[in-house]
């Protein structure tokens, strides 16, 4: 899925030990994208269509939301994440 508007995109999967030291222990099968934002791009029209992707990958837990990269404060900086779960049987 190709999108136009974002700056860089970040990916992360699984577990690290540097996060289980600190308590971040996620599934194997856990993916995380946070994608920032040009400035003035439509960050609703890729949550929009991460979303509408949902049917394609039957079995997975697919979410995408507005998110911030520090945890919250107001900024000039727009972040979409991207999270998903993809059961392997």
């Amino acid at each position: 899925m190709e999108q136009e508007g974002q700056d860089y995109v970040d990916m992360q999967m699984g577990n690290s030990a540097d996060g289980a030291t600190y308590g971040n222990v996620n599934s194997p099968t856990f993916v995380s994208y946070t994608v920032q934002m040009k400035d003035g791009a439509d960050a609703d029209k890729i949550i929009d269509a991460v979303k509408g992707q949902r049917a394609n990958y039957p079995g997975a837990d697919l979410n995408a939301g507005p998110g911030s990269f520090f945890g919250g404060g107001s900024s000039t900086q727009v972040f979409v994440d991207v999270t998903a779960t993809i059961w392997i049987s």
